[in-house]
């Protein structure tokens, strides 16, 4: 089964959803990560759980990493019915997410799409115009809004081809269509400057019509 011709979602077979949409550089940009996770919540009726929110506290106080495994674990169980995990902090709490999931989305935009995009929707945050990534975690430019190790947009830079590469890997492995290991192929990349990304919501709408049949 070739990636074009597999659903836009796996599922479990039972009409349950677990996606996890994995948490590369690109996915701190408006409209990719947030747009996913959004899109599964409201067309397949599945809980987001924003994985940020659950890792930052007001300051920016990080959750420790036995408390997040706890938080992440009992928001799975607790919603058999399928959830959208925008995240997956593997450094703190391991495979959980991604072994739980039964769909695993890797949006990959052109760096030069998602950088001013990102650097806007900082701005905004700064300015107060729009809600912050986790609640009283605002940025904050002493802290070094820009080109500080904390800056989203120094990250964003730096990690790119470190997340491509590792999510490169992960796609030679369980990529739909593609993945050495056929019994675990589960992940779908989004890439390009917005079709696919638009594509793959239409396919989404047109899933959850044909579940509603």
């Amino acid at each position: 089964m070739t990636d074009g011709a597999a659903p836009p979602l796996l599922g479990d077979g039972k009409g349950n959803y677990r996606a996890m949409v994995d948490r590369s550089s690109a996915t701190y940009s408006p409209g990719l990560k947030s747009t996913l996770s959004t899109a599964l919540e409201k067309e397949l009726c599945v809980s987001y759980v924003p994985m940020g929110r659950l890792n930052w506290n007001p300051g920016w106080v990080e959750t420790p990493a036995e408390e997040l495994k706890t938080l992440v674990q009992n928001a799975m169980k607790n919603i058999p019915q399928g959830w959208a995990i925008d995240g997956n902090y593997i450094q703190k709490i391991g495979f959980i997410v991604q072994d739980n999931a039964t769909d695993i989305m890797w949006p990959d935009p052109p760096l030069i799409l998602y950088i001013p995009r990102l650097f806007v929707r900082t701005m905004q945050r700064w300015f107060q115009w729009e809600e912050p990534r986790s609640p009283g975690c605002g940025e904050d430019t002493s802290k070094g809004i820009f080109f500080s190790s904390k800056s989203v947009l120094w990250r964003c830079l730096t990690n790119h081809s470190v997340v491509r590469r590792r999510c490169g890997g992960m796609m030679s492995r369980i990529g739909i269509g593609i993945g050495s290991d056929i019994a675990a192929r589960r992940m779908r990349r989004i890439g390009g400057w917005g079709g696919e990304l638009k594509a793959w919501l239409q396919s989404i709408e047109m899933l959850r019509r044909d579940k509603a049949l």
